[in-house]
C-alpha cells in the first residue's frame, strides 16, 4: 500500500502511471476528493482512525475501497 496522504492526486497519478494500485488514505475528506480524480481500479486503504459517524461517507463515497485497516469497535464493524 503506498501512503499517498497530503500527496496531490497528480503525484498519485504518477504512482499509479508506475504500477501502484493501492493506496492509503488517513482522512475520509482526502480520500472522497482524490476517488473521482483517478481511474476506477484504484484499491483504496482507510489506514487512520475512522470516526463513526463518517463511516457511511466514506462507504458510500467511494465504490473502489478496498478495506478499512483499524477497526476499533464493534458499532464502527456494523456500520461498515
Amino acid at each position: 500500500v503506498a501512503v499517498s496522504k497530503t500527496k496531490p492526486s497528480g503525484a498519485v497519478a504518477a504512482a499509479y502511471a508506475a504500477g501502484h494500485r493501492d493506496f492509503g488514505e488517513n482522512y475520509v475528506q482526502e480520500l472522497l476528493g482524490k476517488a473521482p480524480e483517478l481511474p476506477g481500479d484504484v484499491r483504496w486503504h482507510f489506514i487512520g482512525h475512522l470516526q463513526s459517524n463518517k463511516a457511511k461517507a466514506l462507504v458510500t463515497g467511494c465504490p473502489s475501497l478496498a478495506c478499512v485497516e483499524t477497526v476499533e469497535s464493534a458499532k464502527l464493524a456494523r456500520m461498515l
